[in-house]
């Protein structure tokens, strides 16, 4: 028995594969046993699959990044907000 954890990440991948599996009967009318090799250039579409990926975590790692300059910004607010009513609440007593 696997930890729940990598059975969740082997169950989300076999999703994955499998609704690409049903992409590329839907685009090309075969699935990938039944591909007639010398109509494909197998490396060339490797390549450019990684390509893609590439541009996908690019553009996660700069969202994430945006996320975390706004979180900051969101803190240093919060920051100001909290030392401007620690004075109020000093002068006044």
């Amino acid at each position: 028995m696997r930890p729940k954890t990598s059975q969740a990440v082997i169950d989300g991948f076999a999703a994955i594969i499998d609704a690409q599996d049903q992409k590329g009967i839907q685009k090309y009318g075969r699935n990938i046993d039944d591909a007639i090799d010398e109509d494909y250039d197998w490396k060339l579409m490797a390549l450019e699959e990684s390509a893609d990926q590439l541009k996908y975590l690019v553009r996660e790692v700069k969202m994430l990044k945006n996320k975390l300059r706004e979180e900051k910004k969101r803190r240093m607010e919060l920051e100001k907000w909290h030392q401007r009513n620690m004075n109020f609440e000093v002068l006044e007593s």
